[in-house]
């Protein structure tokens, strides 16, 4: 299965006032392009869709104009939340997206959403992990569905082919700090 990825967008930022959602519309078309040259099966966007909770309207379109554009083309399109977006407003419409092949995953609290696809080598799993605080698990960890959730990911371990889309900062063999907190070396 041939994959796109991108991340990190974020649609409606702005640098001391001065939008910046003409250069990310074009950034857009751009990735269009390479869609179209490139001709994947799916395409994969992790996180930071937007640079605020709250996008403003013109972000929102944007948004809503390149996955029109995207689902025009028959891509399988798999999006997760990053840290800057609110989860609840990037699930918006999320089943009416998906019967569109458009799967969204804003937050983990219904257990981690995944989606079966089939290619010409067979089947492949895709996870979709947004963006969560590590205290988000520490508290549902108690909770039954997560725990099936933990199991079924361990079984899913024997598959042989699967992807998992990931929003979150990884600091191997460290106990968790705030990536706010985090200063560069």
């Amino acid at each position: 299965m041939k994959l796109f990825h991108i991340s990190d967008l974020h649609l409606g930022k702005r640098i001391y006032e001065f939008s910046m959602l003409e250069e990310q519309r074009e950034l857009l078309l751009e990735i269009l392009r390479s869609i179209d040259e490139e001709q994947p099966q799916a395409l994969l966007i992790s996180g930071d869709i937007y640079d605020k909770p709250v996008p403003p309207t013109e972000a929102v379109k944007l948004l809503n104009d390149f996955l029109t554009e995207v689902s025009k083309r028959g891509l399988h399109t798999y999006l997760i939340a990053g840290n800057h977006d609110s989860a609840q407003r990037l699930e918006f419409g999320k089943e009416i997206f998906g019967r569109e092949s458009i799967h969204i995953s804003g937050s983990i609290g219904e257990g981690l959403a995944h989606v079966t696809e089939t290619d010409e080598y067979g089947t492949v799993e895709i996870w979709l992990l947004p963006f969560f605080k590590p205290e988000t698990t520490r508290i549902t960890r108690k909770n039954r569905k997560n725990q099936r959730v933990r199991k079924k990911l361990n079984r899913e371990r024997r598959m042989r082919r699967g992807i998992i889309i990931i929003k979150s900062p990884v600091f191997p063999n460290e106990p968790w700090q705030s990536w706010e907190s985090r200063t560069p070396a």
